[in-house]
C-alpha cells in the first residue's frame, strides 16, 4: 500500500516524495503549501489485483486510509494510543 500525489496541472499520479512533477515540471512543494494537490492510496485487493482511490487533498487523510498513525509516524498497532 502508498499513497500517490496527482499533479495539479498533467494530474499524474507519483510518489509524495517528488519535489517536480516527472511528466511537466510543477513545483509539488509550492503546490501543496497552495492546497492543489490531491492525494491516492494504492492497495492489492486479495486477488491480487491493484486498486487506487482519491483520499482528497489532505495527506493526514491519505496516510490514515493507508493505515498510517499520522501522531506517531507509524503504521497502527505499531505506536501505542493514548
Amino acid at each position: 500500500m502508498g499513497v500517490l500525489a496527482q499533479c495539479p496541472v498533467c494530474k499524474t499520479r507519483q510518489s509524495v516524495k517528488k519535489k517536480v512533477c516527472k511528466r511537466c515540471g510543477e513545483d509539488f512543494d509550492k503546490a501543496k503549501a497552495a492546497k492543489r494537490v490531491n492525494y491516492w492510496i494504492s492497495y492489492r485487493l486479495p486477488s491480487g489485483k491493484q486498486k487506487q482511490e482519491a483520499v482528497r487533498d489532505s495527506i493526514e487523510d491519505a496516510r490514515a486510509a493507508d493505515g498510517w498513525d499520522c501522531r506517531g509516524g507509524g503504521i497502527r498497532g505499531d505506536v501505542p494510543r493514548a
